[in-house]
Formats: C-alpha cells, structure tokens, sequence
C-alpha cells in the first residue's frame, strides 16, 4: 500500500502527521472545499486533521494488549463481517487483506456485530473496549483530546425545544443522517499498529475513525 511508506515516515519523526511530516493521505474529501469552507474559524485546524489524519488520542505509556479472538455476535453471522469488510475496503477505510501482520508489534480488537433497527442487516462494531483494561479504549482519556480539555455532549430534546422557541411557530426542522459519516475521517498512520482486526485468518487495517 502507498500508505505503508508514510507511516515509515511519520513514525521515524516521532510526531503526528499533521504536526510533523504533513503527508496528505489517499481519502475521498474535497480538502481545498473544506479549507475554503473554515477559513477564519476558531478551530480550522480540523482541515489539518482531515487532510494529515486525526489521532486517536492514545496516551498510555503502555501498548495495548490483545487476546486474539472475535466476538461471538461476530462468528455467529459470518456473512455480515464479510461483507463489512469487502465494503470497507472497496471504499478504502480498511487496508487488507494481509497474510500476516504487517507490523512486528501490533494489537488486534474483536469484532463483534449488533442487529440494525428494523432491518434484517447488522452493524458490524470494532470492540475497542476489550480486553479490560489493556484495550486501545482504556488508554485513551475520555475528557481530554491532544492535551486539551474538552466535554462531548449531543443535542438533546431540551435544545430542541429551545431552538423552536427561538425561532417560532412555523419554523421548519430537518435532521440528516449521512451515511459513512465518521469512515470518511483517515487516523494518523502513526497509530496504525492498534488497530489491526482479524478474520478468517486475515489481517486488516482500520485506517479510518472505527465505529466502537
């Protein structure tokens, strides 16, 4: 992969992409509208991270560590995680297949899968979470993000409601609900080596932000 030479180069510098080597990665946005669209914004760096990946926000001293097996939810409904998969990669957000590991030093999260709601499909999850206590999850701070401090909170009913009665009655709501949204943002390659997925005895790479 085209990639493999980058994360070389970004892990031989020691920082991340963006605050370092600023390799644009393989991706599917429109950088230049992106730049054009926040320029002048408090927090238009995120064009950086869009275009150089973002970074997990991994902390730990310590590499995570693996126990190498998938979920049952996921081994149960093995045409689901395979078709996952083949997607996944035909869009470029998972690198692979590879016979083995590409990295001597790596960590492998279990895929597990979910029932969609109203449909016969299923959502197939990355267990970031697992093992307790060694996972990519654990050594990621839940209220800070590259050193800065920071609370994620989704709209609720409350400001709902407030935004009608700012605007009035009549006013017009609409919600949207993109589809792949969070697979169209590429992770720092730097990070790479956590999240390896394994299946049918092959070996992928999750390159873009991982539902789980």
């Amino acid at each position: 992969s085209c990639l493999m030479p980058i994360y070389d180069a970004v892990r031989h510098s020691g920082k991340f992409n963006f605050a370092g080597c600023q390799l644009p990665l393989p991706q599917p946005l429109n950088i230049p509208q992106w730049k054009e669209a926040l320029d002048g914004y408090s927090d238009s760096i995120i064009v950086q991270y869009l275009q150089f990946g973002w970074p997990i926000g991994y902390t730990s001293s310590q590499f995570p560590i693996h126990r190498a097996q998938n979920h049952y939810s996921a081994l149960a409904y093995p045409e689901h995680v395979a078709k996952y998969l083949t997607t996944e990669v035909k869009h470029g957000a998972i690198l692979g297949p590879f016979t083995a590991p590409p990295f001597t030093h790596f960590h492998l999260s279990p895929l597990m899968t979910r029932p969609k709601k109203d449909s016969s499909d299923r959502r197939v999850i990355v267990d970031l979470s697992f093992p307790h206590g060694t996972s990519v999850n654990d050594g990621i701070p839940r209220d800070d993000y590259l050193g800065q401090c920071y609370r994620l909170q989704y709209p609720g009913v409350d400001c709902l409601v407030s935004k009608i009665l700012d605007y009035g009655r009549g006013c017009h709501i609409f919600k949207i609900d993109l589809a792949r949204a969070y697979r169209h943002f590429r992770v720092d390659v730097s990070t790479y080596s956590m999240l390896m997925l394994e299946w049918e005895g092959l070996y992928y790479i999750d390159i873009s932000v991982p539902f789980g």
